[in-house]
């Protein structure tokens, strides 16, 4: 018998137990951020694996779109609840202030808090928790780490806040070094929180006595603070703005920098300062160290209700994936196909009628901005079961891609999900949110707050999460993983369903 083979960590990460080890080799793809497992099928193995349940997805929907995609036909399917609090997720926002200078000069305040926040990276990594720094790639392509106002799009609601919201993070933790405007004689930590969260306070208080612990200097001018009282009453933007998102959040200023002697301390104890902050952010947010041979899972962080899926293939196998095709279908470029063959493909599925109706709607509006229908037929496909709609969402919201309002939410939570006034908007809603990650020219559009849009000059895009931050980040397809959607294969698993639409006959 042939063996199995499978790119997807989401069904094959982790193989716990029924299965001949001798037949299990794990290897990595070239250029490939995935993983891929071989099981030798000479046994009709048993396959246990961690999964979160996606709320929009039926157990059948699950059947089809994590199995039958690659031919893997199910014996038996047992679904339980697996106990386990879900890996945190926290995002870390240093200082994007290049002109704050340090007493002597020589170097800024965003220059060395990037530095400790890479050490606090670091340090975490030895901890159950998923850890993210900004993409300062882009904010530089944004010019949002240019000298002067522009360098504060990068901490408004609309920048890492909807970042990190993106990330589904469940803390935000922005780390900066102060300046006192007293002729640099103030000393001491300084912890900013939001007087409505109680984990934000918890976080500042941890945050000042762990560092506290570690500096030689008093405190003058420093302490644990309400930081939505400055401004008058405005707050702080990074304590403000991702409460407003939902994410509980802390400015941290580490000492001061215009002191001469705080500021030499900085320098030459930034991994010690560090290393306060991982022990704060640890004690406060309960993170487990990780075993020393730890157990690999791919967790498909939808919800945070775990399941287990414990699944008993039959006889059949796969056909061996072709990771270079995958990985070459591009988001922009011309037709890759025919409607006829897509048409044939939706048919063979038992896509709902509108689904085929509407085939011709997907074709021209992808084509009038230069994407790849197929691409954006296939991506309609994989999110709505074939139109079939099988989650919260229904057909009369005209939503063909899952797509998600501003603020976004839960995917059991149906006001999270955008409802279009016909599927003209909701497919150009969808077109233009790949156009955006595929860097079109023309993008990113002015976004209106009503969904509707005007073609012409005054184009006005419907997309609801025109996020300028997303501009020209997947311009292939399988680049999408991650970020469309939290799991890392999702652009691989819709170059599949491309790939299946070209070889229609």
């Amino acid at each position: 018998k042939r063996p199995l083979y499978t790119h997807d960590p989401v069904r094959f990460s982790t193989i716990c137990k029924g299965v001949d080890y001798d037949y299990v080799f794990k290897y990595y793809l070239k250029n490939s951020a995935g993983q891929k497992w071989l099981i030798g099928n000479t046994t009709i193995p048993t396959i246990s694996f961690k999964f979160t349940m996606p709320d929009t997805y039926t157990l059948e929907t699950i059947l089809q779109d994590r199995f039958n995609r690659e031919n893997i036909y199910i014996g038996t399917l047992r679904v339980e609840k697996n106990p386990g609090v879900a890996l945190k997720t926290i995002f870390l926002s240093p200082s994007n202030q290049p002109n704050n200078l340090y007493w002597n000069g020589s170097t800024s305040e965003r220059e060395q808090m990037e530095i400790v926040a890479e050490l606090v990276k670091e340090g975490l990594s030895e901890y159950k928790a998923n850890v993210y720094l900004p993409d300062y790639e882009l904010e530089d392509r944004l010019g949002w780490r240019k000298p002067g106002y522009q360098n504060e799009e990068a901490i408004k609601i609309t920048g890492r806040p909807t970042h990190a919201k993106e990330l589904n993070a469940d803390f935000y933790l922005a780390i900066h070094s102060n300046a006192s405007g007293y002729g640099g004689y103030c000393s001491g930590p300084l912890a900013l929180y939001h007087p409505d969260s109680a984990l934000s306070k918890a976080m500042a208080q941890a945050l000042y006595d762990n560092m506290m612990a570690v500096t030689p200097f008093p405190d003058q001018n420093g302490g644990v603070k309400n930081g939505m009282l400055a401004f008058g009453g405005e707050g702080y933007g990074e304590v403000r703005s991702p409460y407003k998102l939902g994410i509980p959040s802390v400015l941290f200023e580490v000492n001061f920098h215009d002191n001469a002697n705080t500021g030499q301390w900085i320098l030459d104890n930034r991994p010690t300062i560090a290393k306060a902050i991982v022990k704060s952010i640890v004690e406060t947010l309960d993170l487990q160290l990780k075993p020393e041979e730890e157990e690999e899972v791919a967790e498909y962080l939808i919800t945070d209700e775990k399941w287990r899926l414990i699944v008993k293939t039959n006889e059949d196998e796969t056909l061996p994936i072709n990771e270079e095709t995958i990985h070459s279908v591009a988001i922009m470029g011309v037709a890759t196909a025919t409607q006829a063959q897509a048409r044939a493909w939706a048919e063979s599925k038992g896509a709902a009628d509108w689904f085929i109706r509407e085939l011709p709607t997907f074709w021209r509006i992808a084509t009038e901005v230069g994407i790849d229908p197929v691409v954006v037929y296939a991506q309609s496909a994989h999110e709505t079961g074939f139109g079939k709609f099988t989650g919260v969402v229904h057909e009369s919201y005209h939503n063909p891609c899952g797509m998600k309002t501003t603020v976004g939410g839960a995917d059991h939570d149906i006001t999270a999900h955008c409802q279009f006034d016909s599927w003209e908007t909701g497919i150009r809603a969808q077109v233009d949110h790949l156009a955006l990650y595929a860097g079109a020219p023309g993008y990113p559009k002015s976004v209106s707050a009503k969904g509707t849009y005007i073609v012409g000059n005054n184009y006005e895009s419907p997309d609801p999460r025109h996020f300028p931050y997303l501009y020209g980040t997947a311009q292939m397809l399988w680049e999408l993983g991650g970020k469309w959607a939290p799991s890392p294969q999702y652009g691989e698993i819709l170059a599949e369903k491309v790939l299946m639409i070209r070889k229609q006959g």
